[in-house]
C-alpha cells in the first residue's frame, strides 16, 4: 500500500470515528424530545441561510423525525467508513449530512462553518480517491476475481 492510500485510509477512519462519536451520545439524550426542535427552531431564526429557514421550521414541528434520522444516519455512516463498507455510499451520506448542517448554521460563525466545509472535503477526497479500496470490507466483498 502506498502513502497516499494509507493517508485515505487514515482519513475515513477518523472521519467515521468524528460521526459515531457525534451520533451515538445523540441516541441516548433528549435529543429526541426537548434538544432538537429547540435546536432547528435557533438555527432557523440565528443561523440558517436565507432559503433554508422555512425548512428547518417545518423540521422542527416534525422534530422526532430528523432527530432519528440525523442520530442513526451518523452513526450509519461513520460505522460504515470506519469499516470501510459501502464506502462511496457512506461518504455520499455524510457529504449530504454536512451540507445540511452548513445550510443550517452558515451565520452562526467561522468553526461551524469550517467543520462542516471540512467534512465536505474530506468526504469528496474519499470518493475521488476510492478509499474504500484499501484496508476496507469492500476491498474484501468487491474483490474482482483474478
Amino acid at each position: 500500500m502506498n502513502r497516499e492510500a494509507l493517508g485515505l485510509v487514515f482519513m475515513r477512519i477518523m472521519m467515521g470515528v468524528w460521526f459515531v462519536w457525534s451520533g451515538v451520545p445523540k441516541l441516548k439524550s433528549a435529543y429526541f424530545n426537548e434538544e432538537m426542535p429547540a435546536m432547528l427552531r435557533y438555527f432557523a431564526e440565528q443561523g440558517a441561510v436565507h432559503f433554508y429557514k422555512g425548512f428547518l421550521l417545518w423540521a422542527a414541528d416534525h422534530a422526532m423525525i430528523f432527530a432519528f434520522l440525523t442520530s442513526v444516519g451518523e452513526v450509519a455512516a461513520g460505522a460504515a467508513l470506519i469499516l470501510g463498507f459501502l464506502t462511496p455510499i457512506a461518504a455520499f451520506a455524510a457529504i449530504v449530512m454536512c451540507v445540511n448542517y452548513f445550510l443550517a448554521v452558515k451565520n452562526l460563525g467561522p468553526s461551524p462553518i469550517g467543520v462542516n466545509f471540512l467534512c465536505i472535503a474530506v468526504g469528496i477526497s474519499l470518493i475521488v480517491g476510492r478509499a474504500g479500496s484499501y484496508l476496507s470490507l469492500d476491498s474484501k466483498i468487491f474483490r474482482k476475481p483474478s
